[in-house]
């Protein structure tokens, strides 16, 4: 082996490591679905809790703090959508620059 193809070799290592890591970085965005089905999962959560337990509805702080449950998660995943928002932006500037 000449000094070209060790060097040539080794472009070609990081290239596949930078193009895995670009795959992982893909992979692990969140899906525009999966709001939607978090949305359904957390009205059939409630839906299901009023059917098991009917007498939830009749006390109001039962009812209240469900609701408040389910609040404080949908405030979460905001919170989390706006980070990885964060990331992605921050990403794309870093791509620019590379």
């Amino acid at each position: 082996m000449d000094k070209e193809e060790v060097t040539g070799e080794l472009a070609l290592d990081a290239l596949n490591k930078k193009q895995a890591l670009l795959e992982e970085f893909e992979k692990l965005r969140p899906s525009p679905g999966g709001s939607l089905w978090r949305g359904v999962s957390a009205v059939a959560s409630v839906m299901l809790i009023i059917w098991l337990f009917p007498e939830v509805i009749e006390q109001p702080a039962a009812f209240l703090l469900l609701i408040l449950v389910f609040g404080v998660s949908a405030e979460i995943y905001r919170e989390s959508k706006k980070v990885h928002k964060r990331i992605d932006l921050l990403y794309k500037l870093f791509k620019d620059n590379v």
